[in-house]
């Protein structure tokens, strides 16, 4: 019996994907967004967005923070936001309940998806719809060769 699953929430949390993260031995899961809506979680607050993502049972609310850095990477119109991914990671630090998970978020907009290249991992999905996501490959470009020590004897005026 796992807390986690028995009280699992339909929104994912910042605890949930460190976790999730964690047990796969991810840095990153990279999903794909199904729709973007707003929900109102607290009476006087203003509306969060809400992502819905492809073949996913959990939502993901977007904070202020992670909305403009949304927009920069994927436009400013939420509403053209589906069809693009968003990678999800997590890093430890104060939140407005004392120290603990935040969640970030990056774009990627599906004209940019062309240029990663994505090994395919299949593992078996969990109750909740997620499997660990795929590393994107690291293509390694060579580097020019310099004349280091060269650049280190240049004289320099003072």
């Amino acid at each position: 019996m796992k807390v986690s699953q028995d009280y699992a929430s339909s929104f994912m949390s910042a605890t949930w994907l460190a976790a999730f993260l964690k047990e796969h031995g991810l840095k990153e899961l990279i999903v794909t967004i199904k729709s973007v809506r707003q929900h109102k979680f607290n009476p006087g607050e203003k509306p969060k967005y809400v992502l819905s993502l492809v073949d996913k049972t959990m939502e993901v609310p977007v904070n202020n923070t992670n909305a403009h850095v949304l927009a920069n990477d994927l436009g400013d119109d939420a509403a053209n936001w589906p069809g693009n991914k968003v990678v999800l990671t997590t890093s430890f630090g104060q939140t407005p309940n004392g120290p603990g998970h935040i969640m970030n978020m990056r774009g990627i907009l599906a004209v940019q998806q062309s240029t990663v290249h994505v090994t395919p991992t299949l593992q078996p999905t969990q109750g909740n719809g997620y499997a660990a996501a795929s590393q994107p490959a690291v293509d390694q470009q060579p580097q020019p060769k310099s004349n280091a020590s060269a650049e280190l004897n240049d004289e320099i005026p003072f």
